[in-house]
């Protein structure tokens, strides 16, 4: 199976040697996507800002590797802290408006300034 690896400027790149995404087959794994403006590298203060930018990255991503957002089959969301699910349920119907993949909500603290983590499979 051909193995690619997937980097867009319209997300941000890790600083680590990790690549957004790996796509094998027709399957795509994205890394941990944060809420960072791809532009500035910063990440907003606003915690449902930043919700939305990482739900916007993740977009970015999956659609660099050749799909969309129905490809998606899994969103693991890695938040700080529990009160942000009203604003990830905010963007789940947006970014995921009729058929929605599965997903898990777990702890993390990745950074100290980002208070949340996506990654998604999905199917291309």
């Amino acid at each position: 199976m051909k193995r690619e690896t997937i980097q867009t400027a319209k997300a941000v790149s890790h600083k680590n040697p990790i690549p957004q995404a790996v796509k094998i087959g027709n399957i795509l794994f994205t890394s941990a996507v944060l809420g960072q403006d791809p532009n500035t590298r910063s990440i907003p203060e606003n915690p449902r800002d930043q919700v939305f930018q990482a739900f916007e990255n993740l977009k970015a991503i999956i659609e660099a590797g050749g799909g969309t957002l129905d490809n998606v089959g899994k969103v693991n969301v890695w938040l700080k802290d529990f009160d942000l699910r009203d604003s990830v349920n905010e963007a789940w119907v947006k970014y995921f408006p009729a058929d929605k993949p599965a997903r898990m909500i777990l702890r993390t603290g990745v950074m100290p300034e980002a208070l949340i983590e996506l990654d998604a499979v999905a199917v291309l």
